[in-house]
Parts: structure tokens; sequence; C-alpha cells
């Protein structure tokens, strides 16, 4: 348990925005599974679970190409 709870942000006082930290690891995974995939983005998908048209929606959400 104490060991999971060193890879997440800190919870001050003033609190977090979830939002934006689900934000950021959303972004991350989504240009590791296409450096992973090597630029494919049906692979990029598969290795996401998710469908073609979900990866491509995400990717378009973040401005990633």
């Amino acid at each position: 348990y104490t060991e999971e709870m060193k890879e997440i942000p800190e919870l001050t006082e003033k609190g977090i925005n979830l939002d934006d930290i689900i934000t950021e690891i959303e972004k991350k995974y989504l240009l590791k599974a296409l450096i992973k995939s090597g630029g494919v983005k049906k692979e990029a998908a598969k290795l996401l679970n998710l469908s073609f048209r979900s990866f491509r929606h995400r990717m378009s959400k973040y401005n990633l190409k």
C-alpha cells in the first residue's frame, strides 16, 4: 500500500485537480502506446484496449498527431 502511494502526487490542504492529473496520465499512455507500436495507431489502440475510433478521438482531444 505505501509503495503505491509514492507514485501519486501529494494531497495538500489546498487539494488537487483530479481531472488535470487524469488528463496527464491519459496523454502519457497515448504517447507511450504510439511509441511502442512504432507509430501505428491501430496497434496503439489495441495496446490500450480502445477502439480505433476512440483512440483517434482521444488523440484529437489532446491535439496529438
